[in-house]
């Protein structure tokens, strides 16, 4: 009575199993690998998305290269009299900035709000503050002079806070970019005395009064340097990373503002 053969299904390399003869050794492998499909390519998994939360903190430099801004000049004469004078005018101007920004976690991580704390303004120190073509009952060249004499080496512009929100677009080659909308409002003043004619022995007084406000467009691109200092006594699920930010951007909207801006400083993320 002959015994059954036995047979061994062995896995290959190639991670397909394959029926081999045991016993006699006189036949090969019933399903050879080449009568068999490719193997479904097996992908890496896919990086987790970032879900905590990043904290900002930047400095940096605006450069309005232009925009509007306007004026309302108020003039006390000697006699009393009472004028008023209003306008507009462009100029550029320069800011220094410094401010913080939070990127939401979770669902909202695509979000970025922070604020602007700046410092400087437009350049209206070169600008008149009388309508052009407009006669007046004093010298406008007295006015001017003294108020470049008195204020060039004075602030002009009050400090202003500047809140925005920006929504990332897309990641390309390690840098985020966004796109948003910032708000930006800022006064200034002239206030002091001048002699309206050259023969007058008395003064009379002026207080200038600036606006500069703009909704604007902003779109920025922004790179993060990991530091990759973990703090090892933290719990796994809570160790916190820092490092560098570095951004640059464009500002433009409303009063015809066109500005550029450049930041940089560190970021945690939790």
């Amino acid at each position: 009575m002959l015994s059954s053969p036995a047979w061994a299904w062995p896995e290959g390399s190639d991670g397909y199993t394959r029926k081999v003869e045991t016993e006699s050794g006189t036949k090969g492998q019933s399903c050879p690998a080449s009568d068999q499909p490719n193997p479904h390519r097996v992908t890496p998994p896919r990086r987790p998305v970032e879900q905590g939360a990043r904290v900002a903190l930047v400095g940096g430099l605006n450069i309005l290269t232009w925009a509007k801004y306007s004026y309302d000049t108020h003039v006390s004469m000697p006699d009393g009299q009472q004028l008023h004078y209003a306008g507009t005018q462009s100029a550029p101007g320069v800011t220094v900035f410094g401010g913080g920004a939070v990127t939401l976690p979770g669902a909202l991580r695509r979000v970025t709000v922070g604020a602007n704390f700046n410092v400087g303004g437009l350049d209206s120190l070169r600008r008149p503050v009388i309508p052009d073509g407009v006669s007046t009952p004093f010298s406008k060249n007295n006015l001017n002079g003294v108020i470049q004499n008195k204020y060039s080496t004075k602030v002009i512009w009050r400090p202003s806070l500047s809140p925005y929100i920006e929504h990332e677009l897309g990641v390309f080659s390690e840098k985020r970019f966004r796109a948003g909308y910032q708000y930006w409002r800022q006064p200034g003043s002239y206030q002091g005395s001048f002699a309206p004619t050259e023969s007058s022995p008395l003064s009379a007084a002026y207080n200038v009064r600036f606006k500069y406000s703009s909704h604007l467009f902003r779109f920025s691109v922004n790179n993060y340097l990991n530091l990759e200092d973990e703090d090892s006594d933290a719990p796994h699920g809570s160790k916190r990373k820092s490092g560098l930010i570095r951004q640059v951007g464009v500002l433009a909207g409303t009063h015809h503002t066109i500005m550029a801006f450049v930041g940089i400083g560190p970021f945690w993320r939790f």
